[in-house]
């Protein structure tokens, strides 16, 4: 199995599991997204929909599991976490930077977060170099933690 990045035509690509009702696709949440970025995002509108997407790759050896996560805070909070719970319970997705993203400045304090289990946030629209700068880092960084 192989972790977060699969190749396309020989080059390698990193999947972000993007999760909740507001769409990736709008390219009005980044600035500037450049093809040559090599990112790859897999929309799922739903936790329930995107647990059972994560266990499907989990059981299927020959599959891979995404580069990192991004869920909407305001959804996740309405969940009562339990999407978060999910993944750091699972030993191959706990490794797995978990990003929020919420449309609302001052959404809660990062030590707030990071006490929930949560590596970041970021708020809409988004800053992309500075969300690949930091997916990247805490997808090398995180697993050394724990």
């Amino acid at each position: 199995m192989t972790t977060g990045t699969h190749s396309m035509s020989k080059v390698d690509v990193k999947e972000i599991l993007w999760v909740g009702e507001q769409n990736f696709t709008s390219l009005s949440y980044f600035g500037n997204v450049s093809k040559g970025d090599n990112i790859f995002f897999r929309e799922i509108d739903n936790f329930f929909k995107a647990s059972q997407w994560l266990q499907e790759q989990i059981r299927d050896k020959s599959s891979h599991i995404p580069y990192a996560i991004m869920v909407d805070f305001k959804s996740l909070k309405e969940d009562d976490f339990r999407f978060l719970n999910f993944i750091k319970e699972e030993a191959l997705l706990k490794e797995l930077p978990f990003i929020v993203y919420t449309d609302c400045a001052g959404t809660s304090n990062s030590q707030s977060l990071l006490e929930l289990g949560i590596d970041d946030c970021f708020e809409l629209p988004m800053d992309w170099v500075r969300l690949q700068n930091r997916v990247d880092f805490l997808h090398s960084f995180k697993p050394k933690l724990l």
